[in-house]
């Protein structure tokens, strides 16, 4: 697979393996593991997600969400494609019969420190305090974008397991497989002009509302999202292209139509008069 040589997202070969640690139960949509990859020159512990054929687009959805996040600017862990040998997948999950041969995996490099207590999963740290947890992201200054992103590529599923704490004020969103609707997706059913769930603004928005201050930088950030996806064409037209026509052509139009109309549509969902 050639990959464009200013690609944000790389395709790592089998060699760039080197160790699995273990198993992770966290995550319904893909089996993951955890293993040491060798990325940028380095070795780096690395979450390897591998998506069944149910979750057919959760690799496509992994790879074209973090390509649009990066040229928006959101803090997400460096990802790559790993290609990985079937029989070092069947390793971490022998309850799942893989095929011969190799399996294109998402490895997403491990964004915080494990031995530090205050470092992890939103929802693990702040143990379920949710006004807690709003509270703290609301002093992180990219959770106004964080939230029109999600909005934009209409993520079916960023829980407070999908956001983790990195330090004071510091957060990094992961997990973007359920991008496009879910990682199930079929293109018929993507219609840029619904108003798909967006579970963090809408739990926000349920448990203490959204202050003018938040507000005003939601849709700040909404007016970013065509630049964006702009910035992003190039690299984001080459995974895509990877796609059936139908899939592809429908993605386009999704994204498109859904960056230009956000600064409307979220302006409509936090009530702020034009």
């Amino acid at each position: 697979m050639s990959v464009p040589s200013e690609a944000r997202v790389l395709v790592l070969e089998p060699d760039a393996y080197v160790s699995g640690i273990g198993a992770v139960t966290e995550g319904l949509q893909a089996l993951t593991h955890l293993a040491h990859i060798r990325i940028d020159g380095q070795i780096r512990r690395a979450y390897v997600k591998c998506f069944p054929d149910e979750h057919h687009h959760g690799l496509c959805n992994e790879v074209l969400a973090h390509v649009l996040g990066y040229y928006l600017g959101l803090p997400q862990p460096r990802g790559a494609i790993l290609i990985v040998p079937h029989d070092l997948l069947q390793a971490h999950h022998p309850a799942t019969t893989f095929s011969t041969g190799n399996v294109a995996c998402w490895a997403s490099i491990e964004a915080h420190t494990p031995s530090n207590a205050k470092h992890g999963m939103a929802k693990v740290i702040f143990q379920g305090d949710d006004l807690q947890m709003l509270a703290a992201l609301e002093q992180w200054p990219n959770y106004p974008m964080l939230l029109a992103f999600d909005h934009w590529i209409a993520n079916a599923d960023r829980n407070t397991g999908n956001i983790m704490m990195v330090g004071p004020r510091a957060f990094v969103a992961i997990d973007h497989s359920a991008a496009f609707t879910g990682p199930s997706w079929v293109w018929t059913q993507l219609d840029p002009a619904k108003d798909f769930v967006n579970q963090l603004m809408d739990g926000h928005i349920r448990l203490k509302g959204l202050e003018l201050p938040l507000k005003s930088a939601i849709l700040k950030e909404a007016d970013e999202l065509l630049g964006a996806y702009v910035r992003a064409m190039d690299e984001f037209d080459y995974w895509r292209a990877q796609l059936p026509l139908s899939d592809f052509l429908a993605l386009g139009n999704f994204v498109l139509r859904r960056a230009f109309e956000a600064p409307a549509n979220l302006r409509a969902k936090t009530q702020m008069v034009a």
